[in-house]
């Protein structure tokens, strides 16, 4: 069975995903919020927010489950219903998970753009796990503590399930998400 599913954004979604990107970087700028791990560590807030809201909204495409772009950010809340969306663009990377992502969502989903151009983009959602699963079955970081998040975690790609079987599950995935 493939593990993953590619996810094909048209240029107007990417277009709108940016937007999103950029009304959060602004949010954040302005309450002096930041991301990254530490002064030294992690991305800038722009290109965070654009890789975090492309892989949402390809998770959201994927699922059917409604984005929540435009609405007013909750960092105690789940991306896409009850999923978190760990978006990257290392093709070989790990899903990073972090303690408090137990308590707000039950399912976690890796996902990885691939190709990002004027013409689009492609989303690999490499797979998704129980966040429960994902902070229990996972090694430590080697960086610093995120300031607000604590330490990090990185559960193995190799351990995720199929995304098929997620969408399978999708009358669970829709009581979960209310």
């Amino acid at each position: 069975m493939i593990r993953y599913a590619d996810v094909h954004l048209q240029p107007w979604q990417v277009f709108y995903a940016r937007e999103e990107a950029q009304r959060r970087h602004e949010c954040q700028t302005r309450i002096g919020a930041r991301t990254g791990t530490t002064a030294k560590v992690g991305l800038d807030s722009q290109t965070a927010n654009e890789i975090g809201t492309i892989c949402e909204l390809a998770t959201a495409v994927y699922t059917g489950i409604p984005e929540k772009f435009f609405d007013e950010a909750d960092p105690n809340l789940p991306d896409i219903g009850r999923i978190e969306v760990r978006g990257t663009r290392k093709k070989d990377g790990d899903l990073r998970v972090y303690r408090p992502d137990v308590d707000k969502a039950d399912f976690m989903v890796l996902a990885v753009i691939y190709e990002l151009s004027d013409a689009g983009a492609v989303v690999r959602l490499e797979g998704w796990t129980w966040s429960e699963h994902a902070w229990n079955y996972s090694k430590p970081a080697n960086f610093p503590p995120h300031p607000k998040r604590g330490p990090a975690r990185y559960c193995l790609r190799t351990t995720l399930y199929p995304m098929g079987s997620l969408v399978k599950n999708h009358r669970l995935l829709e009581e979960v998400s209310r």
